[in-house]
């Protein structure tokens, strides 16, 4: 559950949507020229980024900056078609001029945010946003960007306590307990996340994403039945998403229920037949009823699947195992801990098979190893449990 890809592109997808808002600002001030011409300027410009002619776009806002150097707009709209150009120096220097022009538009400060976050200048990013935030301490979007930004640099609590004010200043926005959940998952706060996941799906009961974490994370707690209870619902509300019926089928297995876990996977291979996850779970599900021919078949499409991905070795090594082929269960596993040497739940496995072949003190140095990195309460509980059983 540390799964954070999405979060900097949310981050992006914030500032960009409140920056391209700017497009067609409205005019507080004239400092030279008229009020009208400078609108209708603004208008032509904006047409022609609709139509997606940048060159036209470029003209018009150069002529703009020409007729109107002390208007901050102009050169707004022209740093967004620089962006767009790809001319990150250019978009810099004017969105500066804008920001010296009108130190206290929103929109030219969150703009230059977007700029600095897509070059990866989070500082920069962090600074205009502390700034637009201290000029306008309701501004909702700046907190999320904020928090992301925290989050990107491993400042926890800010992040949260951004989330939090964000989620005071909209209360009824069910996405922002869906975010503050994620950053909750981030320091195994399950039942912190659960609580905003229930307050989500409580303004919005047809949040299937919602749905579906709050049951991967009842799974987690042992709560099955609920687990089962939410992934059934995630599934109704997105038949056409393929992880919650993956997750659906390893509550099944974990019931025994091995017939509607194979009814689930071979759903989720329906929707998406060149993903290596449905067969590696389905692999687990073969195992789990002793059919290992079928679980080493899906365990290697895995692996043709997974593009060098490790955990799928780990997959065929517990089937490997479980067939008595040590010596090849212990390939995948030095493969695997080769490309991920945090892996868990390799260590885990090639601590199990060391000691089924009698090497004692590298199966203990495996199961220490896991204690030693962050690993799930899950994974170090069955490491100390294997480190008793080995002292005894």
């Amino acid at each position: 559950m540390r799964v954070w890809s999405w979060w900097r592109l949310v981050l992006a997808g914030v500032l960009l949507t409140f920056a391209l808002s700017a497009c067609a600002p409205s005019l507080p001030f004239f400092s030279s020229g008229d009020a009208a011409g400078l609108e209708e300027l603004l208008a032509q410009g904006q047409e022609a980024l609709q139509k997606g002619d940048l060159e036209a776009a470029m003209e018009i806002y150069n002529e703009g900056v020409d007729r109107y150097p002390d208007d901050s707009h102009v050169y707004h709209q022209r740093a967004l078609v620089h962006a767009q150009l790809g001319d990150i120096a250019s978009a810099l220097r004017d969105m500066d001029r804008s920001i010296e022009r009108d130190p206290e538009d929103a929109s030219h400060i969150f703009f230059r945010a977007n700029i600095f976050l897509n070059i990866g200048n989070l500082q920069g990013a962090l600074e205009d946003l502390t700034r637009l935030i201290e000029l306008d301490p309701a501004f909702v979007e700046a907190y999320l960007a904020r928090a992301s930004i925290y989050y990107a640099q491993n400042r926890m609590d800010e992040a949260l306590a951004d989330m939090g004010t964000a989620i005071r200043l909209r209360p009824n926005e069910p996405e922002l307990y869906f975010r503050r959940a994620s950053l909750r998952l981030t320091r195994n706060d399950f039942q912190g996340a659960i609580d905003d996941l229930d307050r989500a799906v409580e303004i919005n009961a047809d949040y299937a994403e919602a749905y579906y974490v709050r049951g991967l994370l009842q799974q987690v707690e042992g709560n099955l039945e609920a687990a089962l209870a939410d992934l059934s619902k995630a599934v109704e509300l997105a038949p056409d998403q393929p992880q919650p019926y993956v997750a659906r089928a390893g509550i099944f297995q974990e019931l025994e229920r091995y017939e509607e876990a194979l009814i689930d996977l071979q759903q989720a291979m329906n929707i998406t037949p060149q993903s290596p996850e449905p067969y590696a779970a389905r692999a687990e599900v073969y195992r789990a009823m002793g059919q290992l021919p079928q679980a080493l078949d899906d365990a290697n499409r895995a692996i043709d699947l997974g593009q060098g991905d490790p955990r799928y070795l780990v997959t065929r090594a517990a089937v490997l195992a479980a067939q008595d082929n040590l010596a090849q269960a212990l390939r995948d596993l030095n493969s695997a801990l080769e490309t991920d040497p945090g892996l868990a739940q390799a260590l885990l496995q090639r601590g199990e098979v060391y000691e089924k072949q009698g090497e004692t003190q590298k199966a203990i140095d495996d199961f220490n190893r896991i204690l030693a990195i962050p690993a799930s309460d899950e994974m170090r509980q069955k490491a100390e449990e294997a480190l008793q059983r080995l002292r005894n």
